[in-house]
Order: C-alpha cells, then sequence, then structure tokens
C-alpha cells in the first residue's frame, strides 16, 4: 500500500542534510535487513523479477531505490542489479523511469562514491565491489548510455545521473577491459561525446542540458576529465552552456568547467590555449550574472583557471601567448569586481548572508 511504501522509505533515510552530508537508515531498518528475519529482501527481489507491471511493482522498485542509497549493500546481496537491468526497457514508463531511478541510487549511494553523516567515505573493494564494477563496466553503463536518446526526460536526467555517480575505481575498472590500451581512445571520451552529443547538442531540455553538464563536472571530478581528448570533446559544448539562456544550464556548466580545469592542473596537462581562453572569457561573463548562486560558481571556476595557468609550465609557449593577453587584461576587471563583492561582503557582515556564498 501507499501508507506502508512511504514508511518503509521514510525509514530508509537518504535525505540530504543541510551541509551536504546524508540522513543514515533508521536503526531498526538497518537491523531489519540485516537479520532479514522475514526474507523481505527475498520478497523484494522476486517481484522485481517478475516484472509483471502496476502498482506492486512500481512501489517495490520505489522502495528499492530507497534502500539502494543508504544500503546498497542489501540490494547487491540480493541480486538485484541484474533483476533491474530488464526493467530499463520496459514498456511501462513509470516502471521504466522507477528502475532508473534505482539504479542511479545504487551507483551514487556504494561507500566509495559519498561520504556519510559523519563525513567518512567508505570501501567497495571487496570481492562483491568488483563484481558489481564488472557489470556496470560490460552490461549497466552501455545500457545507460543507450537511455540518454530516450523520450522522456526524467529517464535520460536519471541516466545522466547515474553516469555522474561513477567514481574513479569505477573509471580505472573501465579502463582496464581486457583490450590494449594502445588501440583505445581513453573510455572517458566515448562517455562524454555521448552525453553532450545526445543531450546538450540540440536538447531542447533545459533540465537535461544541466543534469547533463553536472554528469560532466561530476565524472571530471573522479579523476577522468584531464586528458586532452576530453578536454576536446568538452570546451565546445561548455562554452556555449556557460552562455544558457537558462540559469541552472549555467550554474552547472560552471561546475564542470572548473572540474575539468582541475582535472587538467592535477594531471598538469597543458590544453589548448585557444580554448582555455574562450572558456576564461565566457567564466568571467558570469560574474556579471543576477543569480547569486552564479556568481558563487564563476569564482570558483576562476579560480581554478587563474590557478591551471600558474601552475602548468606554459611560460615559454607561443600557443599560450593569447591566454597569457587575456590573462593581463582581466585581471585589473578581475580585482575589481572583486573588490565590489568584498566591499558589499563587508558592509553585510552584521546581518544575513543567506544565499550570498561567493
Amino acid at each position: 500500500t501507499v501508507p506502508a511504501k512511504r514508511a518503509l522509505v521514510s525509514c530508509c533515510g537518504g535525505r540530504p542534510t543541510q551541509d551536504g552530508l546524508t540522513v543514515p537508515m533508521a536503526a531498526a531498518m538497518e537491523e531489519f535487513l540485516r537479520e532479514d528475519r522475514h526474507g523481505f529482501m527475498g520478497e523484494v527481489a522476486a517481484i522485481v523479477s517478475s516484472g509483471n507491471g502496476g502498482t506492486h511493482l512500481l512501489h517495490t522498485l520505489e522502495i528499492v531505490a530507497a534502500v539502494s542509497f543508504t544500503r546498497p549493500r542489501a540490494i547487491l546481496d540480493a541480486g538485484l542489479p541484474s533483476l533491474l537491468l530488464p526493467l530499463l526497457d520496459s514498456e511501462n514508463t513509470k516502471i521504466k523511469f522507477a528502475a532508473h531511478h534505482a539504479i542511479e541510487k545504487l551507483i551514487g549511494g556504494r561507500p566509495s562514491s559519498r561520504p556519510d553523516v559523519n563525513g567518512q567515505v567508505g570501501n567497495d573493494s571487496d570481492g562483491d565491489g568488483r563484481k558489481f564494477r564488472l557489470f556496470l563496466r560490460d552490461q549497466l553503463c552501455p545500457r545507460l548510455l543507450l537511455s540518454l536518446s530516450d523520450e522522456t526526460n526524467p529517464i535520460r536526467r536519471s541516466a545522466l545521473g547515474a553516469l555522474g555517480s561513477l567514481g574513479s575505481t569505477d573509471w580505472e575498472s573501465f579502463r582496464h577491459g581486457g583490450e590494449d590500451p594502445a588501440c583505445l581512445e581513453p573510455v572517458e571520451v566515448a562517455y562524454m561525446s555521448a552525453i553532450v552529443g545526445r543531450c546538450i547538442e540540440d536538447e531542447p531540455a533545459a533540465e537535461v542540458r544541466a543534469s547533463a553538464c553536472r554528469a560532466i563536472g561530476h565524472v571530471c571530478a573522479a579523476g577522468a576529465g584531464g586528458s586532452d581528448k576530453i578536454w576536446g570533446t568538452l570546451s565546445s559544448s561548455m562554452r556555449s552552456c556557460l552562455r544558457d539562456s537558462n540559469q541552472l544550464v549555467r550554474c552547472m556548466a560552471l561546475l564542470a568547467v572548473g572540474n575539468l580545469v582541475q582535472a587538467a592542473t592535477v594531471l598538469g596537462t597543458a590544453q589548448e590555449g585557444e580554448d582555455l581562453v574562450d572558456l576564461c572569457n565566457a567564466t568571467v561573463g558570469c560574474i556579471y550574472d543576477k543569480n547569486e548562486k552564479i556568481i558563487s560558481s564563476a569564482i570558483r571556476t576562476l579560480g581554478h583557471i587563474i590557478y591551471f595557468y600558474h601552475s602548468v609550465d606554459v611560460s615559454y609557449s607561443s600557443e599560450w601567448a593569447s591566454l597569457r593577453e587575456i590573462m593581463l587584461k582581466t585581471s585589473e576587471q578581475v580585482i575589481s569586481i572583486f573588490a565590489d563583492k568584498i566591499k558589499v561582503a563587508v558592509d553585510l557582515c552584521q546581518g544575513d548572508l543567506v544565499g550570498l556564498s561567493w
């Protein structure tokens, strides 16, 4: 029933806290799942395996999604990932979306993907964790790439959320797929190209474009975005998204660009100077935005660009002459902008600064 589903989902926790962490699962629910005295997860697996559409299956999938985010081990132990896979092709749109949502929560809920309420990041490097990563690489993620072309916006967004939740260990596993690495382009390039081509270029839905930028930002943050091929794949589309008419798209594009540049800094990769100049100009333009969150994101991203410029040895490269010029031209402008912001912050420091995260 709906009340039973709501009660179970509430007990599973998973709600975000104000400091960006996650409310843990209720202790009673944790014990209930751990001891499994009533064969609850076996019953859940049987319902999902039947694949019979209807309210009962839909409610069960919502419970699976809730459990996936706060106790993914219970989902793995019950063998649910392989049972969810066929439902990604369900003819029932609600069932299809619920299955995608459960997968998204499962990928994002694993210990290696997020901190718990105490700020600690776990580890899923045991046998079951490795087995699931192989399942991700060989079956689930290739299927999620197909979902990026689905006609339903929520399904595309959920698939993007799942791909954006992949961790650094996942990408490392993807890179060692048994093929000769010298004959392959980085696997991240194929995924990034799919995201850009299917969910940014010519994508009419702003919420999908924003989700795509967010996924790209998270992939880059997982250490999978620093290569020159990734840079070439993303620079043009990110420049366009930084000037998008939708505020959320601009905000998520700034996240993506900041993480992209940060990944390049870590790898010490000297990217195309012209591309970085264009991204720098577009980022500076966002500092004048009326939305406070975009201003905050623009300042953060510009910091990453400046740090990259001074960290990677490009001082004597002729192809970076235009970047050096733009850095000199914008330095006074940026200092002036920051001075104005600091003055506002000082004037308001005795009051309420909610929303002025910059």
